[in-house]
């Protein structure tokens, strides 16, 4: 068990704003991958969602995807089909 403590209105979707502001991309643009409850503002913010196969299944339900678990490579198989040019 772990507890995260963070101020209001800072989460993973925050900082995926922050950072794409700076980088001039636009948040359409951006690809998320999650496993947990602490990603569901993170995959809600960004403008493609991919829920890892461990995810709970409500968490997979705020994806636009969802891949294999670590174990199996389900982050390269995310990279793989909605990242990397084909």
């Amino acid at each position: 068990e772990f507890v995260e403590v963070l101020a209001p209105g800072v989460d993973k979707g925050a900082a995926l704003a922050f950072v794409a502001a700076r980088l001039g991309v636009a948040m359409e643009d951006t690809v998320a991958i999650g496993d947990s409850w602490n990603d569901a503002p993170l995959l809600r913010a960004a403008g493609f969602a991919v829920a890892m196969g461990s995810a709970p299944p409500e968490l997979q339900a705020l994806a636009d995807a969802c891949v294999g678990d670590f174990a199996h490579e389900g982050v390269a198989e995310a990279l793989k089909a909605f990242v990397l040019p084909k």
